[in-house]
C-alpha cells in the first residue's frame, strides 16, 4: 500500500513538472490533455522559533525536551511543508482539535503576521502536537505528530529583599508603605476591552493587562481604570510602570497609555524643564497629544519589558505626582495604543532609593482589610486558556466562519468584527451546543486583519481573523 502511494505521489510530481515545462515551451495543449490531480503534501518537520527575534532555535523532533531556562519564554513552533502543494495547516495540541488554522506560510502554532511570530509560552509538562496540511480543494495530506516535554531548570534562589510591612487597616485599594506603592495592573478593576494575558513572558504576578480594542490616540478616558492609594508620607513621588511593546518591532508604536492623578496636589512631567497635562489650566504643556488633565505616557527605545515611563514627545520627561497631605488619592489609567502591555506600577517617594523600589521581587502594597479591595482574577498556565480565546475556522477565510468552544444562546450573544477603524456586526446563528456560524460572505467585510469579539454572559471572547 505504501509503495503504491509513493509511486502515485511521484507520478503526480513528475506530471506537475511536465506541466510547467510545457507552459514554458509554449505547448498549452499538453496541459489540456494531461491535467493533474490536486494533492496535499506532508508536514515533514517542526522548528522551534524564538518569537522575540523571529530566529530559528532548532528542529523539534519526537520525544525531545524544551528547557525554558535555556530557550526563554517567547517561543513559537513552525510546521515545515511544501508551500507549492499546501494551502493551509491545521494544528492540534494535546487533543484540542482545530486549535489554530494557518492559511499562509510560515505555518506557526501560535500565529504570526507576515513572518513576525506571535509570543507563546508552553506550560510545563508533556504535550502532543499534530499538524495536518490541506490543499486548496480541502484534501488532507500526511500529518505529522510529535510528543515533547517542557521543563524549566531551577534558578538560584534570589537574595531576600526588605519588604514593605502591611498595616492593620486602610480605606483604599493600596497603601504607601515605607515611601513606596506597588500594584499589579492586572489586579485592578479592568474595564471592557482590557484583557489579562500571559503570552509575553517576563511579567510579574498573575499576568499583565493588554488593550485589545482600537487605538484612542486623541481621546483619553476610554477603557477607564481607577484605583485608590492611601498616602501616609506626604511629598513628591516619581511614577513608573513596568511595560512592554506587545506588537511589531517599532519601539515608538504600541508603546503608550493615558495616565492621570485627578486629585493630587500637583501632577507634572519633569526633566530638562517642567510640563503640565493639556487641559490642566497650567502651562507649559507637553509635546504631543493630551486632554482633560491626562498625560500620554510612553516607553522609549525598547521593545522589551522595562520601567521606561516618560511624557512629552522628544523630551522624555519623568512623571511626578505631589501629595501635600496624607490621605486617599485616585490613580487613573485609560487605553491609548492597542498592544501596549502593562504589568505593574510603582510610586516612589523622593527619599527612597529607586533601584530598591523597582526590584521585581517586591510585593504589592495592598491594604489588608480594604473594603474596596478587588480579588485578583484566576489565570491558568496556558496562554490558550486565559485570554479567553475562542477557536475560529477556517482562518484565514474568504467566506463564513465557525466559532467553537463556547456554549451560548442566541438571545444573550453579541458578535462584532473590528479592524480599529470600522466595526462590522455580521449575522450569526447558533449551531448545536458549542458552535456559532458567523456570516462574513454577505457582510461586505474588506480583506485584512480583524479582531472577532463574542460577548456572552458578561464575558468577552476574542480571536484574530484574517479575511482574504
Amino acid at each position: 500500500m505504501n509503495k503504491d502511494i509513493n509511486v502515485k505521489t511521484a507520478m503526480k510530481k513528475h506530471l506537475r513538472k511536465f506541466e510547467r515545462l510545457a507552459l514554458l515551451a509554449g505547448f498549452p495543449l499538453l496541459v489540456t490533455l494531461a491535467p493533474t490531480e490536486s494533492y496535499a503534501d506532508d508536514v515533514w518537520g517542526f522548528t522551534l522559533v524564538n518569537s522575540s527575534t523571529n530566529a530559528d532555535l532548532r528542529d523539534l523532533g519526537n520525544d525531545e525536551t524544551i528547557d525554558l531556562s535555556t530557550t526563554g519564554h517567547q517561543l513559537n513552533i513552525r510546521a515545515n511543508t511544501s508551500s507549492e502543494t499546501v494551502d493551509w495547516v491545521v494544528f492540534e495540541l494535546d487533543g484540542n482539535d482545530n486549535l489554530r488554522t494557518e492559511g499562509m506560510a510560515p505555518y506557526a502554532l501560535a500565529g504570526d503576521t507576515e513572518g513576525d511570530y506571535f509570543d507563546w509560552t508552553p506550560s510545563i509538562g508533556t504535550h502532543t502536537l499534530k499538524a495536518t496540511p490541506y490543499n486548496s480543494w480541502g484534501d488532507a495530506g500526511t500529518p505529522l505528530t510529535i510528543t515533547f516535554t517542557v521543563v524549566e531548570q531551577a534558578q538560584p534562589e534570589p537574595q531576600p529583599q526588605p519588604q514593605p510591612q502591611p498595616v492593620p487597616y486602610c480605606s483604599a485599594d493600596y497603601e504607601e508603605q515605607n515611601g513606596v506603592v506597588i500594584a499589579e495592573i492586572e489586579n485592578l478593576p479592568l474595564s471592557d476591552g482590557w484583557q489579562v494575558r500571559t503570552d509575553a513572558g517576563g511579567y510579574t504576578g498573575n499576568g499583565y493587562a493588554e488593550w485589545v480594542y482600537s487605538d484612542n490616540l486623541s481621546s483619553p478616558g476610554i477603557g477607564f481604570i481607577e484605583t485608590t492609594i492611601k498616602i501616609n508620607q506626604a511629598g513628591k513621588y516619581r511614577f513608573f510602570w513596568y511595560n512592554k511593546v506587545g506588537k511589531g518591532d517599532n519601539s515608538t508604536e504600541h508603546n503608550d497609555s493615558w495616565l492621570k492623578f485627578p486629585d493630587a496636589s500637583d501632577f507634572y512631567g519633569e526633566g530638562s524643564h517642567r510640563v503640565y497635562p493639556h487641559g490642566s489650566d497650567k502651562w507649559p504643556n507637553p509635546e504631543g497629544a493630551g486632554a482633560d488633565g491626562w498625560f500620554k505616557v510612553f516607553s522609549s527605545e525598547s521593545l522589551d519589558w522595562s520601567w521606561s515611563t516618560l511624557t512629552s514627545d522628544h523630551n522624555d520627561l519623568a512623571i511626578v505626582a505631589e501629595f501635600a497631605t496624607p490621605g486617599v488619592y485616585k490613580l487613573q489609567i485609560s487605553a491609548r495604543s492597542d498592544g501596549h502591555l502593562l504589568d505593574r506600577f510603582a510610586l516612589v517617594h523622593e527619599s527612597v532609593s529607586t533601584d530598591w523600589a523597582l526590584q521585581l521581587s517586591n510585593s504589592e502594597t495592598r491594604c489588608t482589610q480594604s473594603s474596596a479591595r478587588r480579588a485578583a482574577p484566576a489565570v491558568t498556565g496556558s496562554p490558550f486558556e486565559n485570554n479567553p480565546v475562542i477557536t475560529v475556522y477556517p482562518n484565514p477565510t474568504a467566506s463564513d466562519i465557525t466559532v467553537s468552544g463556547l456554549s451560548v444562546q442566541s438571545a444573550d450573544l453579541e458578535v462584532s468584527l473590528t479592524n480599529g477603524i470600522t466595526t462590522y456586526r455580521p449575522a450569526f446563528r447558533v449551531v448545536g451546543q458549542d458552535k456559532v456560524q458567523v456570516a462574513l460572505g454577505n457582510s461586505n467585510v474588506r480583506a485584512g486583519y480583524y479582531m472577532l469579539r463574542l460577548k456572552h454572559g458578561g464575558k468577552d471572547y476574542f480571536q484574530k481573523v484574517l479575511v482574504k
